[in-house]
């Protein structure tokens, strides 16, 4: 240790070796601070790049949101038609069969469109009915199966319709591209 205090002092003592030793020492520093400088310079980039990608990440998220609650508007619309026209047709259908149940209502067949057989038939038909005699009427409880034929299938078709308007909202949601985003 006091030999390279020895040749420290010695060099020290040469003014070459002390501006050298000086101009190595301001260079070392200046290559310290211009480093340092480098890396600050890049951390507050990448720090102003990941603030620039939130905001683009926050404002399509909010724009997305906003798309979300038009169809969740659109889907409670379809709920609400649905159940009104749903609640329609059983006010209309509802006393209806509740009538053919009952015997109240009959379901018969054209004197001209059926030939009158004596014999009762098997599908539930008799052969005296409001029309007159000779004009075949259906049984309450056939009756009632036949008219419900028809409604089941509206009942069908109004879910149905109620599917397809929920789909196309679906679509249109999903195909929503956000604004200033990248297919």
């Amino acid at each position: 240790m006091i030999a390279i205090l020895s040749a420290l002092s010695a060099l020290w003592s040469s003014p070459l070796a002390r501006r050298a030793l000086l101009v190595l020492a301001a260079g070392a520093a200046c290559a310290v601070f211009y480093a340092r400088g480098l890396h600050l310079g890049a951390e507050q980039a990448h720090a102003e790049d990941a603030d620039k990608a939130r905001a683009a990440v926050a404002k399509v998220e909010a724009e997305y949101r906003e798309t979300e609650k038009v169809h969740e508007k659109v889907i409670d619309s379809i709920r609400v038609q649905y159940a009104t026209e749903a609640a329609t047709a059983k006010a209309v259908d509802a006393p209806i069969l509740r009538d053919l149940g009952v015997g109240v209502r009959r379901v018969g067949v054209r004197p001209n469109l059926a030939r009158c057989n004596p014999n009762p038939s098997p599908t539930g038909t008799t052969t005296t009915g409001v029309n007159g005699a000779g004009s075949p009427e259906f049984t309450p409880k056939v009756g009632e199966d036949l008219y419900r034929i028809p409604t089941d299938g509206d009942r069908a078709i109004r879910k149905l319709t109620a599917l397809q308007a929920w789909a196309r909202s679906a679509v249109t949601l999903c195909n929503t591209q956000p604004k200033g985003s990248k297919p």
